[in-house]
């Protein structure tokens, strides 16, 4: 495979913020392992001559199968630890379970077992003792159905099931533990017709009130029917996060939409289109050849995962689903202007580190999926 393309710079400028400091944001391709990873110390005779490390070092994978049988196949796709940070929390559709490794030693991670969940885990989150699995129950794509597992961390059982109504795809935690907020999707039937929205169920949010025992959680439904401008009777909630404030964000992939729920009252109080990006210098061919020298324009950013990073801003991982994605990851305000775009970059450094997919040239390129952020020290 042949590289036609200068990558020597492949980050754009950073315009309209603070400088970048020790800010880091991970925009995830893919997840094969589990890994964990840690900013590497400075040496003694280092201190003087360079600043701290502002980068994730890889310090140990773990192969799922270690957890089942090296016959048995498996996947590990949304990962959750502890409060504690001793143990790693992961969604296995393929074996319908949920898994646990034990990393009180971060370079020597260990298998700790699985849970049955009684259907497909679509994600996993973490509060106080307990990890909230969501699965799906579904019978078909208009039948859906499904529940919040509440596993007791200690004991490893399941200690209630509550019914969601509908097919769950992401699962958030607010940082005060007060909430749960839960993106019902009911996906589309892509076999259907042309594959393309609306159909129905719609989608819609649940909100989970997390007071005292879990025997005295409730929850609450938002309705998203009427929010999204493309598909407004289909808007098919992806993924959620909520910030300090309580305020979750949940991206409407398809409809290539955004919307920001207040957790208390459980109204929405903001959305906005995604909006579209100008590409250049990427690969729009796939002839297995890595060439940096085609365009594309209005590509729909179609987000999937998002992260707040400040009470007042948001980033995006511009994957794509429907008809768009931008390759890149986005950074939006609360009132939907866009404060950051990623452009070529991350196509760029994929081929730059050698991970570029070539084979997706003619598609979404590097299909970014997941996002997160982490700050180092004082900016």
């Amino acid at each position: 495979m042949n590289l036609r393309q200068n990558i020597s710079r492949p980050w754009p400028t950073w315009s309209d913020t603070k400088s970048v400091g020790r800010d880091v944001f991970a925009c995830i391709a893919g997840l094969a392992m589990i890994g964990t990873a840690l900013t590497p110390p400075l040496h003694a005779d280092d201190r003087e001559s360079r600043s701290p490390e502002k980068y994730f070092r890889r310090i140990a994978t773990f192969p799922v199968f270690l957890n089942s049988d090296v016959n048995t196949e498996t996947v590990a796709e949304i990962v959750t630890a502890s409060e504690n940070g001793q143990l790693l929390i992961y969604t296995d559709s393929q074996t319908q379970n949920i898994g646990f490794v034990d990393i009180s030693d971060p370079s020597d991670p260990r298998p700790d077992g699985t849970l049955a969940v009684g259907g497909e885990p679509t994600s996993v989150a973490v509060v106080r003792k307990y990890a909230l699995g969501v699965v799906n129950t579904s019978e078909n794509f208009v039948n859906t159905s499904g529940v919040l597992q509440i596993i007791n961390l200690n004991t490893r059982q399941i200690v209630r099931s509550i019914d969601l109504g509908g097919q769950p795809d992401s699962i958030a935690v607010s940082p005060d533990g007060k909430y749960a907020a839960i993106a019902i999707e009911n996906e589309r039937d892509e076999e259907l017709g042309n594959g393309e929205p609306p159909q129905s169920p719609p989608g819609f949010v649940v909100i989970v009130d997390i007071k005292g025992n879990p025997t005295h959680w409730t929850t609450r439904t938002v309705d998203l029917v009427g929010v999204p401008t493309l598909f407004p009777t289909d808007p098919e909630p992806e993924f959620i996060d909520i910030n300090q404030k309580n305020i979750a964000v949940v991206t409407l992939q398809e409809n290539n939409h955004l919307a920001l729920i207040d957790l208390q009252t459980g109204k929405v109080i903001n959305h906005w289109e995604a909006g579209t990006v100008d590409l250049t210098d990427i690969d729009t061919n796939e002839n297995d050849l890595i060439e940096l020298n085609s365009s594309l324009n209005d590509v729909r950013r179609e987000p999937d995962a998002v992260k707040w990073i400040s009470k007042h801003r948001l980033a995006t991982a511009d994957e794509g689903d429907l008809v768009g994605g931008s390759r890149g990851f986005t950074i939006f305000n609360t009132t939907g202007d866009v404060r950051f775009t990623s452009g070529h970059s991350m196509e760029h450094l994929m081929a730059r580190i050698g991970h570029y997919p070539e084979a997706r040239s003619e598609n979404k390129g590097n299909e970014p999926e997941g996002i997160e952020y982490g700050d180092y020290g004082k900016n």
